[in-house]
């Protein structure tokens, strides 16, 4: 009967401690407040790098707005192209698998990496990178295909 009464001591003990322990790992949702907020452009662009040897590049001057998501942590809300991101380790990370359309590129641009980082002093870092359909150049008959870079420092507050 004493085994009995030990084994069982022993494993409530084992239950306890594996839900104590599990609790403590749990950190919660990450902090959105270093994110949320008007961001205006310090100094940013894009550069489009193409097989053709065709170099474009493309200034970003419009400010990011960070705004709470609901299918993510937040979403740059960017009327043109916004960008989902989650929050890991005071990085927000893009989601992967996103496109979109922007007027100043050539074709439909798809996210490949993206990075949104403050750092101390309301500054905030931003690297993006990626690929654009490819489309035909008439004038030489063949297929161009293009990848994209965006760097980018931004400040928090209006324009």
């Amino acid at each position: 009967m004493k085994k009995l009464v030990r084994s069982v001591s022993v494993l409530f003990l084992a239950l306890a401690l594996s839900a104590f322990s599990t609790g403590c790992g749990d950190k919660g949702p990450p902090d959105l407040t270093p994110f949320i907020g008007t961001w205006s452009v310090a100094a940013a662009a894009i550069t489009v790098l193409c097989s053709d040897n065709t170099v474009k590049a493309i200034s970003v001057t419009k400010p990011t707005v960070m705004v709470m998501g609901t299918r993510s942590d937040l979403v740059d809300d960017d009327p043109t192209c916004p960008v989902l991101y989650d929050v890991s380790g005071g990085v927000a990370h893009a989601l992967p698998g996103q496109s979109c359309d922007n007027p100043a590129a050539p074709t439909r641009m798809h996210l490949g990496d993206g990075t949104f980082t403050p750092e101390q002093g309301a500054m905030a870092t931003h690297n993006a990178s990626g690929t654009l359909d490819g489309y035909i150049d008439i004038s030489k008959g063949n297929s161009v295909s293009c990848t994209y870079n965006e760097m980018g420092v931004y400040r928090r507050g209006g324009n």
